[in-house]
């Protein structure tokens, strides 16, 4: 079986089931938070404290489910386009108002839009910059389990007193707003972090000896890290470069590759990369955000990878686990 006829089997076998992998996703969510990953779901979590019941009603896990199965086909769009009515998702809400600069998003679920755009009007909360302010204050109380990295840096910077500028609405008041959730010690960012491999090829190195890198398989753009066998297919995952940018970007990616693959790998060669169900919260300042991520992310992609594992073991497709909880 070629790649292109692996690609089409397993996207189609993992998407016909993606019900089940929406739920497993939703429990792992759930039990990252638990174990003091909630940096990475400041969104979700701030949406599940403000918005009002039900947070996801029948209608709008439909419509999740089936937009989550396009994406993991990697289709144009859902099957059908048209909302259906009263539909309630807070992990498929859409862009926000105020998640746009130019105030107006493309918002799925209307009751988030109107109660955040209210709580806002209402000077009280502004959703973008509070989850922005919650993600990066968990970040530092997670770097606590950091231990092959320099603690962060911090430097300190007051923005003075939150004063509202009455000649622009209250959303699209940033100073105000920013001042008002400003956190006065700033991680200090290290850009040549990023803009090489040196920090992640170490890290990696350590944490995910079940993940050795592949000279073979990555380009200077590419970092791939695959897991050993000889297997039809293999687990990698991949940090890259998108096209144009300077800098290696977060999250890393999962995917599935030939077990055979022996040459630099590109999109085509690609049989399978995993989607995730919600929006995670990415920041990368320097080397002590790039173990964080790692952390998080290889635990994440090792039951990921049991899941799917369980998933087509019924089917014809050889696939193995990972080591992982």
């Amino acid at each position: 079986m070629d790649t292109k006829q692996l690609r089409d089997e397993v996207s189609g076998l993992v998407a016909a089931s993606a019900d089940k992998l929406a739920a497993f996703q939703e429990e792992l969510m759930d039990r990252e938070i638990a174990e003091g990953w909630r940096c990475f779901y400041a969104r979700q979590l701030w949406l599940r404290e403000a918005l009002p019941e039900p947070l996801v009603n029948e209608a709008g896990r439909r419509y999740m489910v089936e937009a989550y199965r396009q994406r993991i086909l990697q289709a144009e769009a859902p099957d059908y386009v048209a909302l259906p009515a009263g539909y309630r998702n807070y992990l498929e809400t859409g862009v926000l108002d105020i998640e746009n600069p130019m105030g107006t998003g493309d918002a799925l679920d209307a009751v988030a839009n109107d109660t955040v755009n209210s709580l806002a009007a209402g000077l009280q909360r502004h959703m973008a910059m509070e989850v922005q302010a919650n993600a990066t204050k968990w970040l530092k109380e997670a770097g606590e389990r950091a231990t092959l990295t320099p603690p962060f840096m911090l430097s300190h910077l007051e923005l003075g007193p939150a004063v509202r500028d009455a000649s622009v609405p209250p959303a699209e008041d940033t100073a105000y707003w920013r001042a008002l959730y400003w956190n006065s010690e700033v991680v200090v960012a290290d850009p040549q972090v990023v803009l090489n491999p040196d920090w992640t090829l170490r890290l990696m190195a350590a944490l995910a000896p079940d993940f050795p890198y592949n000279a073979a398989l990555s380009t200077a753009k590419r970092l791939v890290f695959a897991a050993p066998g000889d297997t039809a297919l293999r687990w990698a995952v991949m940090i890259e470069k998108p096209d144009g940018a300077p800098d290696f970007r977060y999250p890393p990616s999962l995917l599935l590759v030939p077990g055979s693959q022996t040459k630099k790998l590109k999109d085509s060669d690609i049989v399978f990369k995993d989607v995730p169900l919600t929006w995670l919260y990415a920041i990368v300042y320097n080397a002590r955000s790039i173990e964080l991520q790692l952390r998080y992310f290889l635990e994440r992609y090792r039951r990921l990878a049991n899941f799917y594992a369980l998933l087509l073991a019924d089917t014809k497709i050889p696939l193995r686990g990972l080591r992982g909880s």
